[in-house]
């Protein structure tokens, strides 16, 4: 049997052009998008990452962070929020809760544990456009700062 060569070595084009592209060029087509009305189960899962927010302290040592649900038909059932800091344990910072209206309107409580703690008080279920508000103040400047909620969640699903 005939050993079989291999072509010699091609030569080097340039990345994106006309040869890289094998002398061909097609036009792109974006996906078509599933419409709205595809949407019309309702599934439950845990908030997760969608309930994650950061920011930093800045130089006066408050910050704000808001977090809450996005999309059309997605409701949250809070259970628990957690806080955090760069600084820890170790962080005197204070972190006010806020339900859609940063004041005492929709004052929710306290924690004097900015830099780790998970408060507990009665969330209501949350649907798009409430926002929930974690105002910190007395922190280490230049700090990151987080605040998660922890719970179940409804969305649309296909």
């Amino acid at each position: 049997m005939p050993v079989r060569r291999l072509p010699g070595p091609v030569p080097a084009g340039h990345a994106g052009s006309w040869g890289a592209a094998g002398n061909v060029f097609r036009k792109l087509r974006s996906p078509r998008s599933v419409p709205m009305e595809a949407f019309g189960r309702l599934g439950q899962s845990q908030i997760g990452a969608n309930g994650v927010a950061a920011g930093t302290i800045s130089a006066g040592g408050t910050a704000t962070v808001t977090v809450g649900p996005q999309g059309y038909g997605t409701r949250w059932y809070p259970n628990q929020v957690s806080v955090a800091t760069t600084t820890g344990a170790a962080d005197t910072s204070t972190v006010a809760f806020y339900l859609n209206v940063p004041g005492p309107g929709g004052f929710l409580g306290q924690s004097y544990a900015g830099g780790g703690d998970q408060p507990g008080f009665a969330i209501p279920t949350m649907q798009p456009g409430d926002l929930l508000y974690a105002v910190w103040s007395g922190g280490h400047p230049g700090d990151w700062c987080q605040v998660q909620v922890i719970g179940p969640m409804d969305a649309l699903i296909t």
